[in-house]
């Protein structure tokens, strides 16, 4: 079970930011294979947006390293961030067993990103207070401080929950990458 928590500077589109990782899994990644939007009962995609973000949820196959192959459930989702040309991307993936109760942990995570104090959570008007976590060591260069993550250069912020463990940090002039495990 995994989270990623992203920003790029290819725009502030939402949709265009879903349906670019979408092309991307579907058609580039060597490490991904029968990347398909899942459906619902109906044969609906799973899919939404609104004003400033758009998710979907995908069905793949990944062939790690040694060629084991692992199916999967990806969540997908695209926040633009008011006032930047840039987009926070999250990236949750789950054996398909296990992809609700993932899902569940994953929204805590995406739904503490602020920026420049307000929540960044489609459809809320209320910052809900974080929970209780666990204080890592600070490393004040990175952009992480004790349980909280403050981008560099984007300024939004993610409370990263106790039972979340930092597993990479990737920092460079257009994008920053967090990954949750």
């Amino acid at each position: 079970d995994e989270v990623q928590v992203g920003t790029g500077v290819d725009g502030a589109d939402a949709e265009a930011c879903l349906e670019g990782e979408s092309t991307y899994y579907g058609t580039e990644d060597p490490t991904v294979e029968d990347w398909e939007p899942a459906e619902d009962a109906k044969g609906d995609p799973i899919e939404g947006s609104g004003d400033g973000y758009a998710w979907g949820v995908f069905t793949l196959v990944y062939i790690s390293e040694d060629g084991e192959e692992t199916e999967l459930v990806d969540y997908t989702e695209c926040r633009e961030i008011p006032g930047d040309d840039a987009v926070v991307i999250i990236f949750a993936s789950a054996p398909p067993d296990l992809y609700n109760d993932h899902l569940d942990q994953v929204l805590d995570v995406a739904d503490s990103i602020e920026i420049e104090g307000e929540t960044l959570v489609p459809g809320s008007e209320e910052t809900e207070e974080p929970e209780e976590t666990v204080e890592p060591e600070d490393d004040g260069e990175t952009g992480l401080s004790g349980s909280l993550f403050t981008s560099p250069a984007f300024g939004f912020s993610v409370e990263i929950p106790s039972h979340w463990q930092i597993v990479d940090e990737r920092l460079d002039d257009d994008n920053e990458e967090l990954l949750l495990t």
